[in-house]
């Protein structure tokens, strides 16, 4: 069977009313909003904020888009929406502040949460190293998991999409650490990335790729007018769409080499049934590819990390 991604297109974020049709146009052929939140449901909407940054930068789920999925789901019949993330620095507070995303929340009713409650689950895992993954208390308690990813060019795992993304639920400075147990082996690292995108089982991947970041992504690219919003249930079929019209080869990137050995998800890009545009519309042939770095830290750069990740938590509390 195909993994359905649904397509609309839409160049920019300063009509919000044009956001939330191209949102509800890539939902269609999925079934709409409504499909995924039962009504009463708690939902839990999981952005890209890497860090504190302008949302012009293409390097963070913009709030526009962010606040318009929340009113969706509202309106589906959520009884509690949530936004929550755990960024490599700081607090989600301080990155949702420096976006301006609050002020969208408040008339909306969604309300924002760290993820600092961290819950072993040790069940299902099929990455060959971690026997456990250290999840977000929130996002395994929600009825309902959306998936806001922000498409990118990526320095450690040549893009980031819906997989990578759902890496922001393992809290805190535990991601850099488990940068460190893998060797820098990407298909180890991508096991570990499909592992726990399957383990939280997100009902919904929505993709803000109106801005991409293209270059040396995740944070220090440049931003890359795209166009494009997607949807699927499925996370692999959405990345294999950003790969095939970026021009990488499925085999050049580390999670979805690692998802076709697991088999999890769209096998192969010819699996995946676009609904909305052709690929061909989608495709940008000077894309900008990051450079590669090395996964794993060195104990020096993990001990940086670790004290500004420190410094910016307090910086945030003091404010």
């Amino acid at each position: 069977m195909q993994s359905v991604v649904g397509v609309s297109r839409q160049w920019g974020y300063d009509d919000p009313g044009a956001v939330r049709a191209a949102i509800v146009a890539a939902l269609a052929p999925l079934g709409g909003m409504a499909a995924f939140v039962p009504a009463g449901a708690r939902v839990l909407l999981k952005p890209n904020f890497v860090r504190a940054m302008d949302p012009a930068s293409g390097g963070v789920t913009h709030p526009v888009f962010i606040a318009e999925t929340a009113r969706l789901v509202r309106e589906a019949g959520a009884g509690e929406v949530l936004v929550g993330d755990s960024p490599a620095f700081g607090s989600a507070a301080n990155a949702a502040a420096q976006m301006g995303l609050p002020p969208l929340l408040e008339p909306i009713g969604a309300r924002l949460v760290e993820f600092r409650e961290v819950r072993k689950v040790r069940d299902g895992l099929d990455n060959g190293r971690f026997r456990a993954l250290s999840l977000a208390g929130q996002a395994l308690d929600a009825d309902v998991l959306i998936n806001l990813a922000k498409p990118k060019a990526h320095c450690q795992m040549v893009l980031t999409g819906a997989v990578k993304n759902l890496f922001g639920c393992i809290p805190g400075r535990k991601k850099a650490v488990m940068h460190c147990l893998v060797d820098n082996d990407r298909v180890l690292f991508g096991r570990m990335l499909v592992d726990n995108a399957w383990t939280l089982g997100a009902a919904l991947h929505l993709a803000d790729g109106i801005i991409a970041m293209e270059g040396m992504g995740p944070t220090r690219g440049t931003p890359r007018a795209w166009g494009a919003v997607l949807a699927s249930c499925d996370p692999v079929a959405l990345d294999r769409v950003l790969a095939a019209a970026w021009g990488y080869e499925p085999d050049e990137v580390p999670h979805l080499v690692a998802a076709r050995r697991m088999k999890r998800g769209a096998r192969e890009t010819a699996d995946v049934a676009l609904v909305g545009a052709t690929l061909e519309s989608l495709r940008v042939p000077d894309w900008k590819r990051a450079s590669m770095l090395p996964i794993t830290f060195n104990p020096v750069r993990l001990a940086i990390g670790y004290f500004k990740h420190l410094r910016q938590l307090r910086s945030a509390t003091a404010g």
